[in-house]
């Protein structure tokens, strides 16, 4: 008798959790018909010409420097803080003069939502059971206020080499209107993002993995035109940079860096690309910076120090750049060129 209670015990037990599996479905289900995605074909075509000829005349605006009818076609929370769209395009209207093409289009729609969604979360085409496929892809926005709106990507071949040009717009009233504009180098010294990843694992093999995370970071960085979209390939790169995680690169917490000058708390280590060079930006704190000569010289030392503890970087990078930081975010840089940068001790 105990026999058939525990059957029928866990016969009721499997009915509950069916019941609950279906439950968070339909409420999964329902989520993302509330922020639904459509790309590129799947778009209708009326609407999907809309978002290419907007886009389009966006980016002959861009490319003629033609700030003020961008902002005259932002939505108005953009319009009223456009000082980092304005920097974007004056800065780049060389990267943005030459042949364009429209790379991919997706409908982003989040219409059906009322206020700010913290977590907006778009997927985009069909995704396996291990997440993105070759044709897919994904978003996630954090406090997006609800609305219809389009990523719309396009590449340009200039004189100074391949950039992306990406536009998150807004339909308001039926007009598609700016509200998101990114400039973004697709190489880096005349590198793609496959030769960075190649090098990467390079320096994974010789267990030199600050350099082989750093060269992953280039690799993902020029890879993707936009920092909050994931597809199969960029979580490839993903994977294979957490792999290497060095124990010394600051982060979430800082992390010390000793000479015998000095000890010095390393806030941020990262790549950047500036006037065709790859720079190594090196961030430390500092109480103020009150006397640029001992700063000058603390900067000397800590790109010394970070040379020497990992020398491979001399090859890896063009130039180094330290940045002694105040607390209040302002700081006192110095920039070398890597060949100039002198071992510790040396004058």
């Amino acid at each position: 008798m105990k026999k058939v209670n525990d059957i029928q015990s866990f016969h009721r037990a499997q009915r509950r959790l069916l019941l609950v599996i279906i439950l968070v479905l339909l409420f999964i289900s329902c989520r993302a018909l509330a922020q639904q995605c459509q790309q590129d074909s799947d778009i209708d075509p009326a609407t999907h010409t809309a978002l290419v000829n907007s886009s389009q005349l966006y980016l002959q605006m861009a490319a003629r420097g033609d700030v003020a009818t961008l902002k005259q076609n932002a939505i108005a929370s953009l319009a009223g803080n456009f000082g980092a769209i304005q920097q974007a395009v004056t800065g780049n209207q060389a990267n943005l003069t030459g042949p364009a093409t429209v790379q991919h289009v997706y409908l982003l729609d989040a219409s059906t939502e009322t206020g700010t969604i913290a977590n907006a979360q778009f997927f985009c085409g069909v995704f396996g059971a291990y997440g993105n496929t070759a044709n897919s892809a994904s978003f996630q926005i954090p406090n997006l206020p609800a609305g219809k709106y389009a990523l719309v990507m396009q590449s340009v071949t200039s004189s100074t080499g391949p950039f992306s040009f990406s536009l998150v717009l807004q339909n308001v009233a039926g007009q598609w209107k700016i509200a998101g504009l990114y400039v973004h180098a697709s190489m880096a010294g005349g590198h793609d993002s496959q030769w960075f990843l190649a090098r990467a694992r390079d320096f994974k093999q010789k267990d030199q993995l600050l350099a082989s995370w750093l060269y992953y970071y280039m690799a993902w960085n020029l890879e993707a035109p936009v920092n909050f979209m994931s597809t199969l390939v960029l979580d490839r790169i993903s994977s294979e940079m957490q792999g290497v995680h060095p124990p010394d690169l600051p982060g979430t917490n800082p992390v010390t860096l000793t000479s015998p000058q000095g000890t010095y708390t390393l806030t941020e280590i990262f790549p950047l690309v500036d006037n065709g060079k790859l720079d190594l930006i090196v961030k430390y704190s500092v109480p103020d910076l009150s006397d640029n000569v001992k700063l000058y010289h603390s900067n000397l030392d800590v790109m010394q120090a970070l040379l020497a503890k990992h020398p491979e970087l001399r090859d890896a990078f063009d130039q180094i750049v330290a940045r002694a930081v105040a607390p209040d975010g302002s700081d006192f840089g110095t920039a070398m060129d890597m060949k100039d940068v002198k071992s510790p001790g040396m004058q």
